[in-house]
This record gives structure tokens, sequence and C-alpha cells, in this order.
């Protein structure tokens, strides 16, 4: 093979036989935010001919931000002075940097960062503001989410998983939706009763929890790396709603009214109401976090909207898609809102328009058509394995869809796959196609 070596331009190619790898390392300086100092941005890309991913299609990593999969990118993240709002925005590693010799002030803010994995980032203010949404509706739903994140960060210590995967809280945010789940399967007033029992299952549950998260990474991210996204959560919590039927230890909750007898006259059916419409649309959002006080929907929003303004877009385009395409399946379904069927819509429209995939018109589109198909899995499934929560259902509808989407992703040259090692955040995954469009533009490997 020849080598060619590399020049003022910072390129470097290499030509194999068979094969040809590109890989360039530009070094990029430039004024950030209006700030006089300057910073070093490396880009790298690597791409084979056999690829189905094509050079076009290839994102940079200047590691600028945190990735949860990707522990280097601390070791490569530069820090710069930029706008003093800039600091709470992306996944915050200013912060880390200025704790990493503090053990506990790292715990502290691992805690809160797995709350912010429940939406995909690493964020501990987006952490806080989830914490309050779980707090304004009632003290029973934020002790289940927080203890159940505690268990898992305990077992994850015991079995030595990687500190830094503790403090990212990529391990401890699968407990969240563990101990949601656990939470929702008792009504509110059994929630003092079930307490104690639930709290203990919660804590050997949570190690089943990370012995399947770790099992499932091991094929979906080692051999076809692609997220696992919650599976592992959602299998434990399948797996106990079905043990409290034999239980007699745990009192079962009472069953909701099947929506299928509703009354055309109720006020919950849709009767060209658009007041009905729009609070089901502004509730569902308190439903990512099983609650019920549309303050929830608020804190939520604000949280998101400091972290990351295009994550706040999609999850209100998710509301609105699923609202609508579950009132056009069948008006009945209005009433079944407070059974949480809405808030796997707006994971679906998160994930695959701006974590999966770049965010660009045609991910729009394909999120929302995807946001579609998620309600009518949901609706189909829900038919089909009546004894499980809608909550549950959806969150299955959610994970097929959006992994069958991303597994198959590279077929089609419209989307603009991020690589797993790669997430951040939406706005990250932009400006870094962006960025790399240019560079490889002004090099004049892409038209």
């Amino acid at each position: 093979k020849a080598v060619v070596s590399t020049q003022s331009t910072g390129i470097l190619k290499t030509t194999a036989k068979g094969s040809v790898a590109i890989i360039i390392s530009v070094f990029h300086q430039y004024t950030s935010y209006d700030i006089e100092e300057k910073m070093i941005e490396q880009a790298y890309i690597k791409t084979m001919i056999s690829s189905v991913r094509t050079t076009e299609r290839v994102i940079y990593s200047d590691y600028s931000e945190i990735s949860p999969w990707n522990s280097s990118y601390l070791k490569h993240y530069k820090q710069v002075q930029k706008p003093t709002w800039r600091y709470f925005m992306g996944t915050m590693p200013d912060l880390h940097y200025l704790i990493k010799s503090q053990p506990l002030l790292l715990v502290i803010c691992g805690f809160l960062r797995s709350f912010g994995m429940w939406l995909g980032i690493s964020n501990p203010v987006l952490g806080l503001f989830i914490f309050i949404a779980c707090a304004l509706d009632n003290w029973y739903n934020v002790a289940y989410a927080s203890w159940a994140i505690i268990c898992v960060m305990f077992w994850s210590w015991a079995m030595s998983v990687p500190k830094e995967l503790l403090y990212n809280g990529l391990y401890p945010g699968q407990g969240m939706l563990m101990g949601l789940l656990i939470y929702s399967t008792s009504t509110l007033e059994a929630q003092f009763d079930n307490l104690l029992p639930q709290m203990i299952y919660i804590f050997f549950l949570a190690l089943l929890n990370l012995i399947l998260f770790q099992g499932l990474c091991s094929f979906f991210v080692k051999l076809m790396n692609i997220s696992p996204m919650m599976i592992a959560p959602l299998v434990v919590a399948t797996l106990y709603k079905a043990m409290k039927h034999e239980s007699t230890f745990l009192v079962l909750p009472e069953q909701s009214a099947d929506p299928t007898n509703s009354d055309p006259t109720s006020p919950h059916y849709f009767n060209g109401d658009m007041y009905t419409v729009f609070n089901a649309i502004a509730i569902s959002m308190s439903h990512l976090v099983f609650s019920n006080n549309l303050w929830s929907a608020f804190a939520l929003s604000l949280g998101t909207a400091i972290t990351s303004p295009i994550l706040l877009l999609t999850m209100w385009t998710g509301s609105i898609v699923s609202t609508i395409t579950a009132v056009a399946i069948s008006p009945v379904w209005i009433e079944v809102l407070p059974r949480y069927y809405l808030f796997a819509g707006i994971i679906t429209m998160s994930v695959i328009c701006g974590f999966f995939f770049v965010p660009t018109p045609f991910s729009l589109v394909i999120g929302i058509m995807c946001t579609i198909f998620t309600t009518f899995v949901t609706i189909a499934l829900h038919g089909l394995l009546e004894p499980l929560y809608l909550r549950i259902i959806g969150a299955w509808a959610t994970y097929i869809v959006c992994i069958s989407l991303y597994a198959g992703g590279g077929a089609f040259s419209s989307l603009i796959p991020v690589e797993l090692a790669a997430m951040t955040t939406p706005e990250d995954h932009l400006r870094r196609f962006i960025l790399s469009r240019r560079i490889l533009k002004v090099y004049q490997l892409i038209n």
C-alpha cells in the first residue's frame, strides 16, 4: 500500500488494494461565539468503498459534547469560553470538567444526568427539570424513579461498571423507566400499602435490569452498532406485571374501564371540541413522566428549551401527531388519555428526528410517519395484549419502530444516521453534519 505524507492541508490518504480508506484530519481554527480565544476542531473520517453509508453521510466527531456511549469524548474535549447561557445547553461537559476530581459531586450530577437520559440527553439541568416534573405529579412518582436510579447505580458500582458510565447517566438512566412502570402498576390509593414491598422488589429487579442491559449491549452495540434504548427496564416491568397476577403479597391495582364501552355522551368522547384535543396534546407531554399534572408538561418544556430547542420542537410535534392519529382512528380513544398511550409517539418522534438521524426536513417527515405507525402499533398491541398496561405496550411499540428504522437506516440515502458512539444532542448532530459537508466540499471529496 502507498501512504501520502501529511502536508499543510492536513490530509492523509492511504490507498490499499481492493479498498480505499480516506482519513481526514483537519485543524480548523475559528472564533467561537465572538470570543477572541481560538479553539482547534479535529475532524475524522473513515469510509470504505463497500460501506452502505457513503462519504456524504459520514459525520465528523469534534468531541464538543458528552457522548454517553463513548467515554473518550471527555478525554478529547477542549474547553473554550462562551456566553453563560451556553454552558447550560447540550450535555454540559464544562461542568463535568469542573468537578471531575470530586467523586461525591460527580455522583450527584450523575443522578441528575440519569433523569436527563430519559429524554436522551446527559444534562443535569434537564434532569433537574424532569425530577421536578415527576414531583409535580405526586411524591410516589419521584420516589419510585429516584429509588430505581439509586439501586441501578449501586448494582453498577458493585459489578464494577466503569465509573464514567455511571457519571454520565447511561446505566442508571435505565432505572428510571423501570421505577415509573412499577409505580404505575398500582392505583394511587394503593400506593402506600404497596410502597415498601415494591421498593424491595425494585432493589433486586435493578440487578436483573443491569444484567439484561449489559447483555443487550453485547448484542445490539457490539454486533449491530445499534442502541438497545430502554428495552431492559421494559422487559423487567413486563415480567413484574405478569408476576403480580400470581402474587398474594402485592395488592393488584383496580382495572380501568374498557374504552370500547365508552358513552358517546361522555365529556371525554371527542365530538369536535378542540379544547379536548389541545388538553390531550398538553397532558400527553406530562405523561412522559407518568404525570397527570399539566405543570409537569411545563417543567419538561422549560428544561428541554434550555437544553435542546430541537428536542422541544420534536417532542411537541410528536404529541400533536399522536393525538390527531388516535382521534382519527377512533374518537373513543380520547377517553384512554389517562392510560398514557400518547407518550410513545413523542419518544419516537424525538429519537428519529434528532438522535438516531440528523434533524433534516426528510428525517422530520419520516419521524412524523413513524409517530403515526407507533400509535397504530400501540393500539394494535393493546387489542392483542389486553392485560398489559398501555404505557408498557406503548414503550414496546416505540422500540419496535425506532430500532427497526435505525437498523435499516443505512439503506435509505435520504436519512443521515448518527453513529452510536457519536450520539450527543440534536443540535450537535446538525452542527457537525453541516461542518462535515463544508470540509468535504473544500477538499472536493463530494460535489
